[in-house]
This record gives structure tokens, sequence and C-alpha cells, in this order.
């Protein structure tokens, strides 16, 4: 994932496909979650890459990577973002559409830089996969945090792509077109929030 050589480093990002090896994550008629963030997560990285972006991956194969390790590997490399990748699951099928969770955090400084991450992320996202719209969220009850957003030191954030318990999102959660749109969508979030030029107790 390292630049062409005598490209511009235009930052650093971590990028964390949720689930793996025996973590299925949501599970569809045909599909498991595990796979498919692996196969949206890596040609984020490609799109990166290709930016200038420096990228590292908290897993490159279908194996187990717990939580604590995933947000150890972070911390430890000190990037500008973290993105975990996820897709959703319900016990209605009719739910659908596009969701970003944020920190619920009491570091204004994390918190502010989080949501202006998780947000463009989130704007790109539905532009290029046309979802519905579920919002940018983050847990009232800090106890039920996403693990790897409340012990990551860096902004960070978790995109649902969809949900593979609807049908019709199942569908196109299959199509390598869909996974290149959605793949598109973050990347290009990431990169714009790396052009912010600065925010308060930012580096």
């Amino acid at each position: 994932g390292r630049p062409l050589q005598g490209v511009i480093v235009m930052g650093f990002v971590v990028i964390d496909p949720g689930h793996g090896g025996k973590e299925m994550g949501a599970i569809g008629e045909r599909l498991f979650e595990k796979d498919i963030n692996l196969n949206i997560a890596l040609k984020v990285e490609q799109y990166l890459t290709r930016y200038g972006i420096e990228v590292e991956m908290t897993r490159r194969n279908d194996e187990d990577v717990s939580l604590v390790e995933r947000v150890g590997f972070a911390n430890e490399l000190d990037p500008e973002a973290f993105v975990a990748i996820h897709c959703n699951a319900f016990n209605d099928p009719a739910a659908h559409g596009t969701e970003t969770w944020v920190p619920n955090t009491y570091d204004t400084r994390k918190f502010g830089a989080s949501v202006a991450l998780g947000y463009i992320v989130h704007q790109h996202l539905l532009v290029t996969c046309n979802g519905q719209d579920r919002g940018i969220k983050y847990k009232e009850d800090e106890s039920k945090e996403f693990y790897v957003l409340k012990h990551t030191a860096m902004p960070a954030c978790l995109v649902e792509i969809d949900f593979l318990t609807n049908p019709e999102a199942e569908a196109r959660l299959g199509e390598e077109w869909f996974r290149e749109k959605a793949a598109l969508g973050i990347a290009e979030g990431i990169r714009r929030f790396l052009e912010i030029p600065t925010w308060e107790g930012r580096e």
C-alpha cells in the first residue's frame, strides 16, 4: 500500500475491514459481511494509494484480528484517521440504507475531528452509492460504544454501507460495480478530510 515513488504523501490512514476469520459479521442469504468488508477495504486502499495517501490495513486476509489488536495497531502507528468498514444487519429485512458512526467522547478535539471525518465520508458514500441516508450516529450510552471508536486515539469513524439482511441491498453488495462505488465514496471522503488545513489541537 505504499505510494508510488516520487509521489508526495498527502496523508496517512488506517483502514479496518470489520470481522474476519471465525467472526463472520452480518450474514445475508448468500454473503458474509467479513468478505464484503475486506473486498471494499482493499479497493479503498487502491484509490487512496493513487491519491498519494499512505494506507495501513488491520487485516489483508480472512483472518481473526481482535478488537484490541486493531486498536493497538492503529494507536502505535498514529495515523491522521481511522476508518472501519462494515455492513449492517437487522431483524426486519425491509431495513436499508447507509449510516456512519462516530465516537461519543469527552475529548472534544477527537470528537470534532471524528464528526468531520464521519460526515465527509458519509456524504461521499451517499453520492457514489445513491443509498438512503440513515445519518451520522453515536452511542448515547458510552458503555455500548464501538470498541474501535472508543479506544483509538485519532479521528475515527465506522461506516455501515448497507444492510446484508435486506435482499435488494445484499444483491447490490454482491456486485463488483457497487463495491467499487462504495470504495470510491469512502476514499474520496477520506481524501477530502485530509485536505482540511487544521483544527484545534491537530499537530
